[in-house]
């Protein structure tokens, strides 16, 4: 039987307490627990809503800062994954490049899903199994989401980048 939205909300809530508790008790015994350690932890509690990481950063000269409390330049990729809210079951997912992507997403009706990636493309995403459907570079990041708009009959997609406005009018029909 499919869990409700409430009893995911709740379990997510309990993985994340156990991975900070697991890592504060680590921490007191001065040892330190790697990604890969807390994922498997995690994984232990739970078959769904992973992979899921976090990292205590240490650095004696530094002093400790907590929970990604310092900056060391570690490595980051951008995935949008689709999870199916009955199963907690990833259906698919798109990587959005190195460095990650703060565009947020947005979809429509005709089963398209818009977003932007690392590099400044605006991406069309077809909702079912998250392939390209279309895309356009903008030329700079994409920090905003996406909004959609009916105008005579006719339904556009606008997002900013680089301080531009971009919109895009959608097929009458997919």
């Amino acid at each position: 039987m499919p869990q409700s939205t409430h009893d995911r909300v709740a379990e997510l809530h309990n993985l994340a307490a156990h991975a900070h508790t697991a890592a504060a008790t680590a921490h007191g015994k001065g040892d330190h627990l790697t990604a890969h350690e807390l994922s498997k932890q995690a994984h232990e509690h739970s078959t769904k809503a992973h992979p899921s990481w976090s990292i205590y950063f240490t650095k004696p000269a530094d002093g400790s800062y907590g929970w990604a409390g310092a900056d060391y330049g570690l490595w980051g990729k951008g995935v949008l994954e689709a999870i199916d809210y009955q199963t907690g079951k990833f259906k698919w997912t798109h990587e959005l490049g190195e460095g990650g992507a703060s565009a947020g997403v947005l979809t429509t009706d005709s089963g398209l899903l818009f977003t932007g990636d690392s590099n400044g493309n605006i991406l069309a995403l077809d909702t079912v199994d998250g392939k390209t459907e279309w895309h356009a570079g903008t030329g700079a990041p994409i920090p905003s989401s996406p909004i959609t708009y009916e105008l005579d009959g006719r339904q556009y997609v606008v997002t900013g980048s680089g301080g531009v406005l971009f919109a895009w009018a959608l097929p009458a029909t997919r």
